[in-house]
């Protein structure tokens, strides 16, 4: 997760996964374990596969 200054948040998920459907949920917390501040996070996912890579990015939004 990123904030809109492109600081790097929390890494929510940094392992190999099989193919198919992943799930992954972010509490709203920073590394630290902390609560982020209200706004947009940006998600960002890399997935690589024998032929291509591919991108993904989504915006969240954080409100209390």
């Amino acid at each position: 997760m990123y904030d809109l200054a492109g600081r790097l948040v929390r890494v929510v998920a940094d392992r190999p996964a099989t193919a198919g459907p992943v799930s992954l949920a972010w509490d709203g917390r920073d590394d630290r374990r902390q609560l982020v501040p209200p706004g947009l996070y940006m998600f960002r996912a890399t997935m690589e596969g024998d032929v291509r890579t591919a991108h993904e990015s989504r915006m969240i939004g954080v409100v209390y």
